[in-house]
């Protein structure tokens, strides 16, 4: 799962700001990562919605299609079929617990700031470039030792361009952020799986 859809995005901005966590968000995101067999560099790309507390859900369309949808009671994985006549591969899992990617967004509520979540390296203020060093007991329930994080011009959701995130086993995922809509509403049903009948 951990090489397939990484679940992350980052709402906050500097303590002056109020309105440093955006607690609904939808965006396009492409996602690059080198394959742990031979080394080669992997890129996917789709949208990923978000809602607070732990709502998220990921449409990968390219180079395969995949959907991962998760909240707090349950979280599918769901890979198409290559054709209509066949029966595509669904992964349920009811608690949510193998794949905690949307607590990464939940922890962000602290803000731009350190907290018992993550402390807050400031890597180059110029550029907007920040890193994000979760503790202890965040990176075993993640995964996700830390993560580096570019901002366009504001630091905000809205402006976030650039992820970079950092495993436990030592891997790295490179996530890029396009058409940041935070002004979204969803609805009551869109993050749960629904089965399409066949015609």
């Amino acid at each position: 799962m951990k090489n397939l859809i990484v679940l992350i995005a980052y709402g906050f901005s500097l303590g002056v700001c109020a309105n440093f966590f955006v607690p609904n968000f939808k965006a396009t995101y492409v996602q690059e990562y080198k394959s742990e067999l031979k080394g080669k560099l992997i890129k996917t790309k789709g949208t990923i919605a978000y809602s607070y507390p732990s709502k998220i859900k990921f449409e990968q369309e390219s180079p395969d299609k995949l959907l991962y949808i998760s909240n707090p009671s349950q979280s599918w994985l769901y890979t198409p079929p290559l054709f209509d006549d066949m029966e595509g591969d669904l992964i349920v899992d009811p608690t949510g617990k193998n794949y905690p990617y949307a607590k990464l967004f939940d922890v962000l509520k602290s803000g731009l700031k350190d907290n018992s979540y993550y402390k807050v390296i400031v890597k180059d203020k110029v550029k907007k470039l920040y890193q994000f060093v979760y503790s202890k007991d965040m990176q075993k329930k993640l995964g996700v030792t830390e993560t580096l994080v570019k901002f366009r011009k504001q630091l905000n959701l809205k402006d976030i361009a650039l992820l970079e995130l950092v495993y436990s086993d030592g891997k790295k995922v490179k996530l890029t952020f396009e058409k940041v809509d935070t002004k979204i509403k969803f609805p009551k049903d869109y993050f749960y799986f629904k089965q399409k009948k066949k015609n």
